[in-house]
């Protein structure tokens, strides 16, 4: 997610969360489930390469970033259409 000059990544359950082409009911009930985990924030102003990772070093904006990133995703989940196979 870029928010200013921010630039704000995580993983989903610590990278563990597969790779889907759709997703299906059950693959959308998982999406809406997963965590955000291992968070990375830039300040590309400064650090237009993402050299130093400033998330969990006391930046001022960690928790708002995260909190953030986190709703965004929230959101983006519960808005999905679960894609349903033909005949099923």
């Amino acid at each position: 997610m870029r928010h200013g000059p921010w630039k704000v990544l995580a993983r989903l359950n610590s990278g563990r969360f597969p790779r889907y082409e759709n997703l299906t009911p059950s693959r959308l009930a998982e999406a809406r489930d997963a965590q955000l985990t291992d968070f990375e924030i830039y300040n590309l102003s400064n650090d237009p390469g993402e050299t130093l990772n400033l998330a969990g070093r006391g930046l001022a904006q960690d928790a708002d970033l995260k909190s953030l990133l986190t709703d965004e995703y929230q959101s983006l989940t519960n808005d999905s259409i679960a894609w349903k196979r033909p005949g099923n």
